[in-house]
């Protein structure tokens, strides 16, 4: 049988090593981070400006029918009052 031996502790350098690469992996989160949030404004402003724009081309057409409207009624009444 083989004697119980105590549990090794990790040396120095494997704890360093190991401490390297969670700054390295915190380097890339953050980076990539910094990459995503300037894309993602980007983005927002791009929908925003579409939605505003798709606002005034609906408001624009809702004034156009109005006008159209008012004088297809006045075309009508003028055409009422020319029969009687």
């Amino acid at each position: 049988m083989l004697p119980h031996l105590p549990p090794a502790q990790p040396d120095a350098s494997l704890i360093t090593a190991r401490f390297e690469a969670v700054r390295i992996g915190l380097r890339i989160g953050i980076g990539g981070g910094g990459l995503v949030a300037p894309y993602l404004a980007w983005r927002r402003q791009r929908c925003t400006e579409a939605d505003l724009d798709n606002r005034e081309r609906a408001l624009a057409h809702q004034l156009q029918v109005a006008a159209d409207t008012q004088a297809h009624h006045e075309r009508v009444a003028r055409a009422t009052e020319q029969h009687q």
